[in-house]
């Protein structure tokens, strides 16, 4: 089940990785909320919600409302391979 989520954020930072509305800063992707949850109810193996706890938990991910205003904050960094292991592949940036 953990591969799903990985999967699943790496699928999502590649689609979100140079579009309008998400802007890459330091390592982090930075997204809309209610975007991020679009996306991630595409795939019904989990609701956005969970996905989201998921995410939180391995700290990929961070929605603090001080820390990114209106929005969600993904750690897509290089700089942390122990967090995504070899399936990180070319989807992160350095």
């Amino acid at each position: 089940m953990l591969t799903d989520y990985v999967m699943e954020f790496l699928a999502v930072v590649a689609f979100l990785h140079g579009r309008d509305g998400a802007m890459l800063r330091d390592g982090h992707l930075f997204v809309k909320k209610e975007a991020l949850l679009r996306l991630l109810d595409k795939n019904r193996y989990d609701t956005a919600m969970n996905k989201l706890t998921v995410w939180r938990g391995l700290q990929w991910i961070d929605c603090d409302r001080e820390r990114s205003p209106g929005g969600c904050r993904l750690t897509v960094s290089r700089s942390q391979p122990s967090k995504y292991g070899s399936l990180c592949g070319s989807y992160c940036s350095s």
